[in-house]
């Protein structure tokens, strides 16, 4: 797959709508994903991440469960603790910009920059 490797991410934003009503927040938080064979495994200082990765003509698409293990942070997803991530985007050379919401809450937003650091050897 032309996105395995092992990823460092940055969560740069989340969004949500309340009542017509667009809410923002600068995120700036990191953590480290591996995607290999369509599987993605990593996690940040407060979530592990687990999920599958796909590809198409469209680009790429994650679906990642995040399961909050610590409270040092407050969490991108409301009081939520274990969440489902689906996200869709794009890899250009050593990057990828990924859009994405808290599955069945699309106006739930997060947006994900991450840089490959290493290619998974074949």
């Amino acid at each position: 797959m032309v996105a395995d490797g092992l990823w460092t991410i940055v969560f740069s934003a989340a969004t949500e709508e309340h009542g017509g009503t667009s809410v923002s927040e600068e995120i700036n938080r990191g953590g480290v994903f591996v995607i290999s064979n369509g599987r993605v495994h990593g996690g940040g200082i407060s979530f592990y991440f687990s999920g599958k990765c796909s590809e198409d003509a469209e680009g790429v698409h994650l679906n990642i469960r995040c399961v909050r293990y610590n409270d040092l942070v407050a969490s991108p997803f409301g009081g939520e603790n274990n969440v489902n991530l689906e996200f869709h985007g794009h890899v250009t050379g050593e990057s990828m910009s990924l859009d994405g919401h808290v599955e069945n809450r699309p106006q739930a937003q997060l947006k994900i920059y991450a840089q490959r650091r290493a290619r998974i050897p074949d």
